[in-house]
């Protein structure tokens, strides 16, 4: 491989990736490593044949003798050839253990600062395809959930907070030999970080001990795990997209909370029914329940799954409510009103019953019926026998009859009419045996009446007659 296929190989990942690559502007992390001096390289070509419009940012952390050495090279690489660079310097206080985290985000803060002030669109790192396949094993290993297993994604935001600028990493399919070679066949200069070679860090004991072992095995084992992440990102992709509609359709946000229709959940497999409330999680954009357990995760299935009502607890002081068969996430500090049980009444010819408050209904025949009804809000006639009136939620099925004789299903006139999922998910119905809805009410107000069923000289034959009556 050369400098030039190296740039071709780019170019066609930023025709995958990037829509608009040719007028985008791009800050390269430099850490004057074999990846990241070919990348350099690459995108200098580039420059020249495409007007491709770049910067360089250094991170020097100072954790190694040879960090100031290689600041130097890399300000007198970038002056010597015009090319804008910003060196950072990590002015840190003795550190811990977390300095692999420390460190990490030392540089991700500065480089989403620089991009900010230089008005960059995309960060290049050098990540390549033995960094994808440690990265694999490594969280394999970890026992973390199928999303991180998937592995480095070549398109990202800045640490998960959905920020216009997007981190870009064309090299992932590239092996570090392979970029060696390019080195070595270019006249590269470039450093090696001899803290690549401690035993200290995880990742290194997995790059010297474990993937090794493995390869005496399997020689290709760090491709096949390469490629497992390719797959699962492009398989999570299209998991993505399905619960993207279902999310729309059973999650609504009122500025305080998440509401959830989960009846669909629970009927699913546990191992599915877990997905889904991951990634249920993950479509808060809550911060906190990141740090949510595997373990976690399926004693809350198992809560959900048992419990008619009850209360979970999250981190982050975050409350999980269930309500029968919906669930209400929120924050413990505000005041969120949950709703009562959706009501299942049935009601019987001859039958009149309080359903609370507010609200009565009858199911009744003959004069006496006709004579309470002139005292009643709403009056609906039969005209055929039904086995049971239903004060009940919403049901797959429920239709509406309009009044040229078609049917419409419920969930089209909510489409129709523009209803919110809140108000859909704490409607109830007024219908029949067969899901022949009479009538909407919602906080105990009436917001849909048939017109069809409300003339009794309409009805061939009147048998029965509903009275709603709103006390």
């Amino acid at each position: 491989m050369t400098i030039v296929d190296l740039a071709d190989h780019i170019r066609e990942r930023m025709l995958v990736e990037l829509p608009d690559w040719q007028s985008a502007t791009y800050l390269l992390a430099v850490s004057t490593g074999v990846d990241s001096m070919a990348l350099l390289a690459a995108f200098e070509y580039l420059a020249d044949h495409e007007d491709i419009k770049f910067q360089v940012v250094h991170i020097n952390h100072r954790l190694r003798s040879a960090s100031q050495a290689e600041q130097d090279f890399i300000v007198d690489y970038c002056h010597s050839r015009q090319i804008p660079l910003h060196v950072r310097i990590w002015h840190h206080p003795p550190l811990d253990s977390r300095v692999e985290a420390l460190a990490r985000e030392f540089r991700y803060a500065n480089f989403k600062a620089i991009m900010g002030q230089e008005k960059l669109d995309y960060l290049l790192t050098g990540h390549h395809l033995n960094d994808q396949a440690e990265t694999v094993m490594m969280r394999l290993m970890q026992g973390k959930r199928l999303e991180a297993i998937a592995g480095i994604k070549p398109l990202t935001s800045f640490h998960h907070d959905h920020s216009y600028n997007q981190i870009f990493r064309p090299l992932l399919d590239i092996s570090k030999d392979e970029l060696y070679a390019l080195a070595h066949n270019e006249g590269l200069t470039y450093y090696e970080d001899e803290s690549n070679q401690s035993t200290d860090y995880f990742r290194n004991r997995l790059r010297h001990q474990t993937l090794p072992a493995l390869e005496a095995e399997a020689p290709q084992i760090q491709s096949y795990l390469a490629n497992f992440a390719e797959e699962m990102q492009a398989l999570l992709s299209l998991h993505h997209d399905f619960l993207e509609q279902y999310f729309r359709e059973h999650v609504t946000w009122d500025g305080y909370a998440y509401r959830m229709d989960i009846s669909l959940l629970l009927a699913r497999p546990r191992s599915q029914a877990i997905l889904i409330l991951q990634a249920f999680f993950t479509y808060t954009t809550i911060e906190a329940l990141r740090s949510f357990s595997q373990s976690g995760y399926q004693d809350l299935f198992t809560f959900l799954h048992r419990s008619s009502q009850g209360e979970w607890t999250l981190p982050g002081d975050y409350r999980l409510v269930k309500n029968y068969d919906f669930i209400i996430l929120f924050h413990r500090d505000d005041r969120v009103h949950i709703w009562p049980p959706s009501q299942n009444v049935q009601l019987t010819l001859g039958q009149e019953k309080a359903v609370n408050a507010y609200l009565s209904l009858a199911f009744l025949s003959g004069a006496s019926a006709l004579e309470m009804s002139s005292n009643k809000q709403v009056v609906f006639y039969l005209g055929q026998p039904s086995n049971g009136i239903y004060f009940r939620a919403r049901q797959a099925g429920d239709y509406l009859r309009l009044t040229n004789g078609h049917h419409q299903k419920l969930r089209r006139y909510f489409i129709n009419n523009k209803w919110p999922q809140a108000k859909r998910d704490q409607v109830q119905v007024l219908a029949d045996d067969k899901g022949l809805v009479y009538a909407l009410i919602w906080e105990n107000q009436l917001i849909y009446q048939a017109e069809w069923a409300q003339n009794a000289n309409n009805q061939h034959a009147l048998y029965g007659i509903i009275l709603v009556n709103f006390l």
